[in-house]
């Protein structure tokens, strides 16, 4: 069996809108072009400066993963919505979070970025010290069974 994963490439910058726009037309394409995956990059929905990522943060429920999810459930394939900036209620630092939604649009799988770094460029964000998670997390799509990460890593899942 055949599995074709597409990797989306994109330069997020602080317009949420039109950052959302991009990856929307990109998803499309991938979709169009038969891939079972459809992956974005690392806080694809916004980067800017460091300041500003607060109030950038959304929930699962947030306006990003709320287009990601009507749009996995009109291309009828799995995609990998690359990571988002997550606020959690009650917590005071954010999670960089990769959210697997299945081919109706429902989570799968979340994955909290466990392995941080933080480089520090002067007025930019590139990873502003979110909250490292403490587990992996598997998931299962079309008979593959995946490791969701960061930054277009997919790997197979070790048993």
């Amino acid at each position: 069996m055949t599995y074709l994963a597409a990797a989306i490439q994109m330069n997020a910058g602080a317009d949420k809108p039109a950052n959302l726009e991009r990856a929307e037309r990109l998803i499309r394409v991938g979709a169009a072009r038969g891939a079972n995956l459809v992956a974005l990059p690392e806080v694809f929905n916004w980067r800017g400066k460091r300041n500003e990522q607060a109030a950038a943060a959304e929930t699962l429920d947030g306006q990003t993963l709320t287009l990601m999810s009507s749009l996995g459930a009109r291309a009828a394939n799995p995609h990998r919505r690359g990571s988002i900036t997550e606020q959690v209620a009650g917590e005071s630092r954010c999670y960089n979070t990769s959210v697997l939604l299945g081919p109706e649009g429902g989570r799968i799988a979340v994955y909290r970025k466990i392995h941080l770094f933080d480089v520090d460029l002067p007025g930019r964000v590139t990873c502003a010290s979110p909250t490292p998670s403490s587990r992996a997390t598997t998931s299962s799509s079309q008979r593959r069974r995946l490791a969701p990460s960061t930054q277009h890593l997919l790997r197979p899942a070790l048993p």
